[in-house]
């Protein structure tokens, strides 16, 4: 299968794009680094402003590029604003069928309100070289996008108000596996979570974001009809790029909290929690391109055991008990609310 992800600057497509391969672990191309790889051999009189006319430049080399690994058999992601929207008529039904298309538009309700989160986010996943986050001009370039996928009968998801969720919907058209174990209910919030502690030279793996001001472990939701040790060794993969194997089942956990931040800020949540020791591979080497629930770059970063206490590391108690779980054998049960705010 391959799978288009296009739409205007500022849009969320790359994030899309890598949040893709992290779930279905195809490979990704962008035509961006196809554009400037040419540019910047001099394999090409174009330059980077040259937008206008990009499309007929580039279009071509990745059509035959899609051609070749749907005859190969492989699948592959494309990302890019330089998908023409008459692209069908450049392949015939042997490859349409295998061909998937989105293009992420926003609204002119969802600009008009959010504009300032846009520009914010603008390099949340790849560094930009410069500034072109213009309101206007973003405006009109998602106006063209959403009318000539209205125009060829082309998918689209246009968000409109929750950024997060419409493209949380978005990407379950390309989900392979059943969503998490979890619910709410009002404003109570249930999940079944793993968590993977990983130890390499007396240091323990954790996670945080630029936006983020605390670290937590490698791990994530149990999928439905998933078990424990499946979910941790699947998670501990995607977020790290490597794969780890469990030595034991350390710790069971009944946490309450009050979430904080992103769609769960001020929730009362509550999480049935599995936290596995992983067994060391003798190396902090890692291959990480994950992305955490609100887009952000996540960043892998070696705690030293004797440091852990100097950094707000949630759920708390691992923080108080760490060398309690990394050098016993056994099941730690706890029932944790030291991350729940007091009842007003």
């Amino acid at each position: 299968m391959v799978i288009l992800v296009t739409g205007a600057t500022h849009t969320g497509k790359t994030n899309f794009a890598q949040r893709l391969l992290n779930s279905l672990r195809y490979p990704y191309v962008s035509q961006d680094h196809i554009k400037m790889g040419l540019i910047r051999s001099g394999n090409t009189e174009l330059t980077p402003n040259d937008d206008d006319r990009m499309t007929e430049y580039l279009w071509p080399i990745t059509k035959e590029m899609i051609k070749t690994a749907i005859e190969n058999q492989q699948n592959l992601i494309v990302e890019g604003c330089y998908i023409p929207f008459d692209w069908k008529k450049d392949f015939n039904e042997d490859y349409l069928k295998d061909i998937q298309y989105i293009c992420l538009c926003l609204s002119d309700e969802y600009i008009d309100k959010h504009f300032d989160l846009i520009k914010a986010k603008e390099s949340c996943i790849e560094k930009r070289m410069y500034d072109d986050c213009d309101e206007e001009v973003i405006r009109r370039d998602n106006r063209i996008f959403l009318e000539g996928c209205q125009k060829n009968g082309l998918q689209y998801i246009l968000i409109r108000e929750d950024y997060r969720q419409e493209i949380a919907d978005g990407l379950r058209l390309f989900a392979d596996e059943p969503g998490d174990c979890c619910f709410a209910n009002g404003n109570n919030w249930f999940r079944y979570r793993t968590g993977g502690l990983i130890v390499e030279d007396d240091s323990v793996l954790f996670i945080t974001s630029k936006n983020t001001e605390y670290y937590y472990t490698v791990g994530g939701g149990v999928h439905l009809g998933e078990t424990a040790e499946s979910c941790i060794k699947r998670e501990v993969f995607e977020e790290t790029g490597v794969e780890y194997d469990i030595d034991h089942l350390a710790v069971i956990v009944e946490n309450f909290f009050t979430g904080k931040g992103g769609a769960f800020d001020g929730m009362d949540c509550q999480c049935l929690e599995f936290y596995y020791l992983m067994k060391p591979r003798g190396s902090k080497e890692l291959n990480s391109n994950s992305v955490n629930a609100d887009n952000e770059r996540e960043i892998m970063e070696w705690i030293p055991l004797s440091k852990i206490r100097d950094y707000d590391i949630k759920p708390s108690f691992l923080k108080e008990r760490m060398d309690e779980i990394v050098h016993g054998s056994g099941v730690i049960h706890v029932v944790s609310e030291l991350d729940r705010a007091p009842k007003k």
